[in-house]
């Protein structure tokens, strides 16, 4: 499942918000690297000699508050020589130093989530404390930006390690220098938030969507590893109701500040409007909202829906029911899914959703009728954790939920997938793709779809076509020859996992749809982060008349291959691959049973656990026209097993044994794909490809 927001929000994993479809808290790939922290002696404090403890504390924040983070101190040996609590609500975070801990220091904020994903926030402070005294130095995405610029790698999370082997040096004028580069290059955004005099290391700011943390919220800041010696890095203004969308800052972590500057100087010439920021105290609204939810979802299921409920009239909690505008959960409308037992917050139904609770809330993006699209996670009592994002409106003082509005199915999410042939000895041909996942639901009337057809404007120029399929649970792209492919990315870029392996994969791997030309890593790079894109709806009633158009925003651009290959993958079983390999037919397909699909799989140290499980498949009987399938499954972020069903998508669908959960005869396994979302909406999948790729 993925957690698009488009210009909405997107189509939803299911999760207590959103029935079953198909932020900035920097997110820097992968643990790293050590640091420094220490204090100086002085003094007595009448405790038998010893020095009175130095100690560092400030704000760990995104724009919203870094909450669960551990605050780590290292010194310039490279040795850890503190460490805080988790930090609060407030942002705030503290620590004592290891006595005898020298200057300089490097601090990181991490945290690492049930689903397998570290964020982090990297800070740098030259001088050590006095002795009894508390030295100010926060953490933020700014913070994180100074620390790439210090790094000789350009990778913050190294710098610790860096500076504990002598190969990154950090002193009052190295630090100076590297603070004033990043003040050359948000100048606009400090102008237009009034800090241009604020420092962002040591200065005083409370977590309150005023002032400094104003600017947190309307900022975004990516840095992506490329490898061990280098990130890409984007810096830009969340979209926001005013003004016509601003170009935002790219480069690479380690150019030189004047070749940044002269690459980007539109961006740093174009003057920012105050009201592009996002309005003052928004954080603490939607932290508010957090908790609401929470409140609502803590009641016992007979105090929240009355008995039997199946419908929005029939939520009846007032905590419940204040969450949306009007006090009405019947407002809420998103992608054509509405509250109900079956659609948008079917936890509200469920009592398996009791006790869960929603916290990081963060501000991304405003539409252009002032609505919010808000991040969040979800927790459950088991620990299961989903990211996902809402649509807010203000009303009076609070915010509450109100979906895009949109009548039909829609979204697009960045999305990238290593694919594995593990039959007929094809592993040679493994590659990496980076995609656009353009994702409509395969909507049906009496079993029949509803859709002729959707025409997708991308925000490179171009218009793509989705069409429905008899055995597809979504409207899959249409090739360069008019038909119907099986599947609904749009693969940008890829490249074989071998560099022996010559051409590329979008000449070999021809079922699938490629960009025309296929871009450079370059090229990926200097997507916007936050790219619009068109979806026009025409339905098999009236083909020739347009139904409907709806825009989606991504919240994060795809990868470039190099930024993709960085990340480890969920990955079955060896034994599993093997069995694939004994057992594949002629033509490199499984033969399905007449029961569902068992799967297991591992999750690597730093990989990203599944949360959806989907197989491809083909019903193929002579002198009948192939069919092309897919069936999915939506499993907790801490299982690592799971079953896919067979399940009808169509009347004419006719792969599953009867109505299921087993498979008809001469039904054919082509494809299983192991699929995670990150905070920032990204979807990540290791697919096993079993077919013949020889012409």
């Amino acid at each position: 499942m993925t957690s698009n927001d488009a210009i909405d929000g997107g189509p939803h994993a299911a999760t207590p918000f959103h029935p079953p479809v198909r932020r900035l808290a920097l997110t820097l790939a992968a643990a790293a690297a050590i640091a420094i922290i220490s204090a100086c002696g002085g003094g007595d404090d009448g405790g038998g000699g010893r020095p009175p403890a130095s100690k560092l504390g400030g704000v760990a924040a995104t724009g919203a508050p870094f909450t669960e983070s551990v605050v780590r101190v290292y010194d310039r040996s490279g040795t850890l020589v503190g460490t805080s609590a988790p930090v609060g609500r407030d942002g705030q975070w503290e620590l004592t130093l290891n006595e005898g801990a020298q200057a300089p220091f490097v601090a990181v904020a991490s945290r690492t989530e049930a689903t397998g994903e570290t964020q982090s926030l990297v800070s740098v402070l030259d001088t050590a404390p006095a002795a009894g005294t508390t030295t100010r130095l926060n953490l933020s995405p700014v913070t994180t930006l100074v620390a790439t610029r210090l790094s000789p790698s350009g990778q913050p999370l190294a710098l610790a390690s860096e500076v504990g082997s002598n190969t990154a040096t950090v002193t009052a004028q190295t630090l100076g220098d590297k603070l004033a580069e990043v003040r050359t290059l948000l100048a606009p955004y400090l102008t237009a938030a009034g800090q241009t005099a604020f420092d962002p290391l040591r200065g005083v700011f409370v977590v309150d969507g005023t002032g400094f943390d104003q600017l947190l919220d309307s900022l975004y800041v990516t840095i992506t590893p490329t490898g061990s010696t280098g990130a890409n890095v984007e810096v830009g203004l969340r979209a926001s109701s005013a003004g016509a969308a601003l170009t935002p800052l790219r480069f690479d972590s380690t150019q030189p500040l004047a070749d940044i500057v002269a690459a980007n100087s539109a961006a740093l010439n174009t003057p920012v409007d105050p009201a592009a920021l996002v309005p003052a105290g928004t954080a603490v609204q939607i932290s508010d909202l957090m908790t609401r939810a929470t409140a609502c979802y803590a009641l016992p299921l007979a105090e929240r829906v009355a008995s039997g409920g199946t419908t929005a009239a029939q939520v009846i909690a007032p905590a419940c029911r204040s969450l949306f505008v009007g006090d009405d959960p019947a407002s809420y409308l998103s992608n054509g899914s509405v509250v109900s037992a079956t659609g948008s917050f079917s936890g509200l139904f469920n009592n398996g959703a009791t006790g869960i609770v929603f916290d990081q809330g963060t501000y991304e993006f405003a539409r252009n009728n002032g609505d919010l699209v808000v991040g969040y996670r979800s927790r459950a009592v088991s620990g299961a954790t989903t990211y996902d994002s809402l649509v807010v409106r203000r009303e009076g003082a609070s915010l509450k939920l109100i979906g895009n509005q949109y009548a039909y199915s829609g979204g697009v999410t960045a999305y990238h997938q290593y694919r594995v042939f593990p039959t007929l000895a094809q592993s040679g041909f493994n590659y990496h793709s980076s995609a656009y996942n353009l994702q409509v639901n395969n909507t049906t009337a009496g079993g029949v779809p509803i859709f002729d057809r959707v025409e997708v404007q991308t925000p490179f120029g171009t218009t793509l076509v989705l069409r429905p399929s008899a055995g597809g649970g979504a409207l899959n792209l249409v090739r360069s020859n008019g038909t119907v492919s099986g599947t609904s990315l749009l693969r940008v870029a890829s490249a074989f996992e071998s560099a022996a392996t010559p051409g590329s994969p979008s000449t070999l791997d021809t079922g699938l749809v490629f960009s025309s030309p296929q871009l450079s890593d370059a090229e990926v790079a200097a997507i916007p982060a936050q790219s619009v894109w068109r979806f026009r709806y025409y339905l098999a009633s009236d083909p020739t008349t347009l139904a409907a158009e709806q825009a989606y925003r991504t919240r994060s651009r795809a990868l470039t291959i190099a930024e993709f290959r960085t990340r480890p993958l969920a990955r079955l079983p060896a034994s599993t691959l093997a069995t694939m390999e004994s057992t594949a037919l002629a033509s490199g397909v499984l033969a399905l049973g007449a029961g569902p699909v068992a799967v297991s799989w591992e999750v690597p140290a730093g990989a990203l656990p599944p949360v959806n499980l989907t197989l491809f498949g083909v019903r193929s009987v002579a002198g009948t026209p192939n069919q092309s399938f897919n069936d999915g499954a939506t499993v907790s972020s801490v299982a690592r097993s799971g079953v896919i069903n067979c399940s009808l998508a169509t009347v004419n669908d006719l792969h599953c044994n009867g109505t299921g959960p087993g498979f008809a005869p001469n039904t054919y396994q082509t494809g299983l794909h192991l699929y995670s979302t990150d905070s920032a909406g990204r979807g990540f999948n290791a697919h096993y490809a079993t077919y013949d790729l020889t012409p």
